[in-house]
């Protein structure tokens, strides 16, 4: 029963928007001190434990103290595939900003609620490589993998990757890659384009108004871009 509340809160958060809508007031919310751990707790947002045993400090301040979150469609890629990449996956297109709405409910559900995780058992399947969320602060970056169906979270840092097993909340993977999914739109290279789109610039909803001119000129619709890295493609990790 509470999954399919989660599932429609979600839902919610798509509907309203908060994919899309991203404003410059919302990125200074992101940006918290050495007290952003307390911080978050009275918020009602604590972090499972397991999660600081078993990532790097480096990687989970990215994530906890994030000043912007991309989301991108990813699926694997095949051994000839020569297109844009994130952590060796092919990048099949920009599902938007992460307003701090969605970002709350996203955190809660994969970093702080123990029971959707199993930390003892490794799920005995192929990672379907569905959503990548990349947690950015600062000039560093965090990249989470969720996959679907089988149920899975990877995080990726500095080289190393570590994977939990999400099979207890099967039904909440679902409800964000799908929801992710609908908000898919085509991805293209800011580098290639020879334009950047400032930090903190706003972004379009899902309904398409307000919507920055230079956002569209680099995703063929609205977006920020977190920075560029031209070697091999945007971003690329392989």
């Amino acid at each position: 029963m509470l999954k399919k509340i989660f599932a429609l809160t979600l839902v919610g958060c798509f509907i309203s928007g908060s994919v899309w809508a991203q404003s410059s007031s919302g990125v200074r919310a992101f940006q918290q001190g050495q007290d952003s751990l307390k911080r978050q707790g009275e918020q009602g947002f604590s972090l499972v434990s397991n999660f600081s045993r078993q990532l790097d400090a480096k990687a989970l301040n990215n994530i906890l103290n994030a000043e912007m979150v991309f989301c991108y469609n990813v699926g694997s890629a095949s051994r000839n595939y020569n297109g844009y990449t994130l952590d060796g996956f092919a990048i099949n297109g920009f599902c938007g900003i992460v307003q701090n709405q969605l970002k709350s409910v996203l955190m809660q559900q994969l970093f702080g609620t123990s029971e959707n995780v199993n930390f003892t058992t490794s799920e005995q399947c192929t990672i379907n490589p569905r959503i990548m969320l990349r947690f950015i602060r600062g000039v560093d970056s965090t990249d989470v993998l969720l996959s679907a169906p089988c149920y899975s979270m990877a995080v990726f840092y500095a080289g190393k990757t570590e994977i939990f097993n999400f099979s207890p909340s099967g039904q909440i993977i679902d409800a964000i890659v799908n929801g992710f999914d609908e908000t898919q739109m085509r991805f293209s290279s800011p580098a290639a384009l020879k334009q950047v789109v400032p930090i903190g610039v706003s972004s379009t909803t899902r309904s398409g108004r307000g919507s920055s001119s230079q956002a569209k000129d680099i995703f063929g619709s609205s977006s920020a871009s977190g920075g560029t890295r031209t070697q091999g493609g945007w971003n690329n990790l392989r």
